[in-house]
């Protein structure tokens, strides 16, 4: 028999807040992270701006030595999953940690420090190489770290599919607790792509913002104005957990895991395919896998990721879907105000999906000024709305034509 499978813990860092409190109130006040780059010098560059994280000490949550040893990412994922945990109140002290897992995802892992320390080793030679560089580097690093730390023993997972990363270790570790092979997944996602040849690598590709005059206006998903995307870092970590074991120690449940769909293009390595078949079909996965209507959702927290084909594809995606229903779906992308963090972003999507459950408050698309014929939904423009929120849709559609489609509900009373 299939078991139920609820969040109870939340771990969040983004470009426009650390924690969930700060998180939550840039989310629904319009407020942007999106800011002139400072970590290393882009004047030369066509894109200027970023999603940093200016604010993250990793000394708040690991001692000077952990910290000096791992990546930007796996710190962030460390950081996150220590407030995930906190958020939850578990006291994995008192818990069974054969029957708890870490399922995480990055798209690029630690290949910042791979760059990083190859400049030092271009200086000084074999003596300046850092043998640390060998575990710090793989995508793995980050859910070793997580298993080191909090001794989990019930198996430790990184997913690396580009964007939907963080979304597809998320779905892994619902399938895994709702099967019976563990009790409590730590899931999500975390990238650091603010590397010098990372950022110009995107810049070559052309298809980031080069509105770099107003940085905050420069992520504006569903306009007519858009063009292109903003990069950024960040991460975030879910306690997912079996429904009668979070009720048996009386945690605090934010919503239930209802369902998800996997689906990939089989297109082009950068551009979605036009006619959305497959990540439609993600998302009609997802529906059925959860037992619920399409006329029951009530909200879609959009991928959005303010290019010009993608958001169209996106929007015929939701209509291919929907049919008429999809006129009357709010939807909106916090990429807006947070910029594009590569796996963390359908992780953030979908606390965002959590947290509009749990107040009733829908986040807006910020900088939607101009409207495009071809994207004519309710993308909820620039201010929050009250609604009633009970079943939320999130989804990536990632680089590659990976799409990761993922349903969540308002808990019913216990």
């Amino acid at each position: 028999m299939e078991r139920r499978v609820v969040i109870t813990g939340l771990g969040i860092i983004a470009s426009n807040g650390i924690g969930k409190e700060k998180f939550w109130e840039a989310i629904t006040l319009g407020e942007s992270g999106i800011k002139k780059i400072t970590m290393f010098d882009a004047s030369d560059y066509p894109t200027q701006i970023a999603g940093e994280v200016s604010n993250f000490r990793p000394l708040d949550f690991m001692s000077n030595k952990e910290a000096r040893f791992i990546d930007r990412a796996t710190q962030f994922i460390v950081a996150c999953a220590e407030m995930a945990i906190k958020d939850a109140g578990l006291d994995l002290s008192r818990e069974n940690t054969e029957r708890i897992g870490v399922d995480v995802g990055t798209a690029i892992g630690g290949q910042g420090w791979a760059f990083e320390q190859y400049e030092i080793f271009k200086k000084r030679g074999i003596l300046g190489a850092n043998p640390l560089s060998i575990v710090a580097t793989y995508p793995n690093a980050l859910s070793t770290q997580l298993s080191i730390r909090f001794n989990i023993k019930g198996g430790s997972e990184t997913f690396s599919i580009g964007c939907s990363s963080g979304l597809s270790a998320i779905g892994h570790a619902f399938e895994k607790i709702r099967r019976g092979m563990l009790d409590i997944v730590l899931t999500g996602g975390s990238d650091a792509p603010l590397f010098l040849p990372i950022f110009a690598a995107f810049c070559l590709a052309g298809n980031m913002s080069t509105r770099n005059i107003n940085p905050k206006k420069a992520s504006r998903p569903f306009d007519k104005m858009r063009d292109g995307l903003v990069l950024s870092e960040g991460a975030g970590i879910i306690v997912l957990e079996e429904f009668n074991h979070a009720v048996k120690r009386k945690a605090h449940i934010y919503a239930e895991v209802k369902g998800w769909g996997m689906t990939s293009d089989g297109y082009h390595i950068v551009e979605p395919d036009p006619d959305g078949e497959q990540a439609a079909r993600s998302i009609k996965i997802a529906l059925k896998n959860s037992g619920i209507s399409p006329l029951q959702i009530d909200y879609i927290c959009a991928f959005g990721i303010s290019t010009k084909k993608s958001d169209v594809v996106e929007t015929n995606v939701i209509k291919k879907v929907f049919k008429k229903y999809a006129y009357r779906i709010p939807l909106s992308s916090i990429k807006s105000m947070i910029g594009q963090p590569l796996a963390a972003s359908g992780v953030l999507q979908l606390i965002t999906s959590v947290l509009a459950i749990e107040s009733n408050i829908i986040p807006p698309t910020i900088n939607y000024e101009y409207v495009d014929p071809e994207c004519d939904l309710d993308y909820v423009p620039n201010e929050s709305r009250r609604k009633k929120v009970r079943n939320v849709l999130t989804y990536t559609f990632g680089f590659g034509g990976k799409n990761v489609s993922l349903i969540v509900a308002k808990i019913e009373k216990i």
